[in-house]
């Protein structure tokens, strides 16, 4: 199955959007009074999508850096099939 750079860009849209919403969260379990969680329970919701933020951000940089990679020197990536890749 055939990566191209415009496939990349996509998932890389959509792992923008998810983070946008991911912080989007975070702030309002920092600043919303009115709902009803125990400190604990408000840190350890932050700390949370805090950390799955991180990974999001992580995920979409390294596709950045493959889709740049990709532009320099092809424009597809073979992935094996798993009895190839065995």
């Amino acid at each position: 199955m055939p990566i191209t750079t415009d496939s990349l860009t996509a998932r890389i849209d959509r792992l923008a959007e998810v983070a946008r919403e991911l912080h989007l969260d975070a702030e309002a379990y920092r600043t919303d009074a009115e709902l009803p969680l125990l400190y604990t329970e408000r840190v350890e919701l932050g700390e949370a999508v805090g950390q799955a933020l991180d990974g999001v951000e992580r995920a979409r940089v390294a596709l950045a850096r493959a889709r740049m990679r990709l532009r320099e020197g092809g424009s597809t990536l073979e992935i094996p099939k798993l009895s190839e890749a065995t």
